[in-house]
């Protein structure tokens, strides 16, 4: 974050929007996360009914 607030105001971008820069990609990092932690776990749950139904 520090590489993207130090070219923020290298490019003379005030200290509000910068934040609000931040603050986007930190909820777009957070709801990217718990996407591939909900596809993860969905094909976990298949593939254990899988293996019950070959049992």
């Amino acid at each position: 974050m520090n590489v993207l607030e130090n070219s923020m105001t290298l490019m003379k971008v005030s200290v509000y929007w910068q934040k609000v820069v931040i603050g986007l990609i930190l909820i777009g990092a957070v709801v990217l996360d718990q996407y591939k932690r909900r596809r993860a776990m969905r094909a976990d749950v298949r593939t254990m009914e899988d293996k019950q139904e070959t049992s």
